[in-house]
């Protein structure tokens, strides 16, 4: 009985988390979304913060300091105003406040370059991860192209890690328990944070795998820790990358500091995603092979 009662848990919130991030830029309002996962408000407030390990209000607030953060770097000719309304702050003041309290200084001087004095502190508490040890390496060719929607399975992971192996083990082990061809199925993983500005414990993870059209959906309705969303289509910036644990991350730097900033595109909204040819996490080479995709729009 407890253990359906946690299965429940998770797949409600679950879906309130796909609804919360899909909408940002709105009026999120807990009661609302209390509703939209049939619990009575008192109730939703237990639960997620159960599930997630913090408060919705809480949750709400980094996810949309974290998109502003973006966009203020990557967004040079859109108004802070505008940045700040597009990511679902009612008042400029009140947006700039919490900024400040967030990231030590104001969004104008975040976007002045100040990120870079940020980022060196995160480098600096993290000697021993890979950020701290990040080594320089080269861009790889970089090419629009249009992506389908894609409808995934997937278990969410919280930390840029090694750890992120569960994850993808857990994922196998329930495809294996609804017989899906774990061989014929795309490997995707979600990278949600920007390492740069998020600290690695605290990067949101997505380990997922594509569902054919013909799977029935109830097996994963009585799972606690599986949900469905879909990938939406679109343009993206797609990179072929190869290597080894901890190559991905100064790449996906060296994308947004260098070829974003002067390719003319401003980041979308939906997080990057990796499409596995080869999964590090899996294998017993600890290489990967994967094309990363970024979704851009001009």
């Amino acid at each position: 009985m407890e253990r359906n009662k946690l299965r429940q848990q998770q797949t409600r919130i679950n879906s309130v988390l796909y609804y919360i991030h899909g909408h940002l830029n709105e009026a999120l309002v807990a009661q609302e979304l209390a509703e939209r996962a049939a619990y009575s408000p008192h109730h939703f407030h237990r639960v997620f913060k159960q599930v997630c390990g913090t408060s919705v209000n809480h949750y709400i607030r980094s996810a949309r300091l974290e998109l502003a953060a973006n966009r203020l770097m990557f967004e040079p000719d859109t108004s802070v105003i505008d940045i700040a309304q597009g990511c679902g702050f009612q008042s400029p003041a009140s947006f700039s406040q919490v900024f400040k309290k967030h990231f030590t200084v104001s969004p104008s001087n975040w976007r002045a370059f100040g990120y870079n004095a940020y980022f060196t502190q995160l480098q600096e508490q993290q000697k021993s991860t890979l950020l701290g040890a990040a080594k320089k390496s080269c861009l790889p060719n970089v090419t629009i192209k249009p992506l389908p929607a894609r409808d995934i399975a997937y278990v969410r992971h919280l930390g840029y890690d090694r750890s992120i192996t569960h994850a993808w083990q857990y994922l196998r082990a329930w495809a294996f328990s609804a017989e899906l061809d774990w061989d014929k199925q795309e490997m995707i993983g979600l990278h949600h944070s920007n390492p740069d500005i998020v600290a690695l414990d605290q990067c949101r993870y997505v380990a997922a795998i594509t569902l054919p059209t013909s799977f029935c959906h109830s097996s994963i309705k009585n799972n606690n820790s599986v949900g469905v969303l879909t990938i939406p289509s679109g343009s993206y910036a797609s990179m072929k990358v190869t290597g080894t644990y901890g190559d991905l991350l100064p790449v996906m730097h060296n994308f947004y500091h260098q070829w974003l900033p002067t390719s003319g595109y401003e980041l979308g909204t939906t997080p990057g995603y990796a499409i596995y040819r080869d999964n590090h996490f899996l294998n017993s080479s600890g290489q990967f092979d994967l094309d990363f995709c970024i979704p851009v729009w001009v």
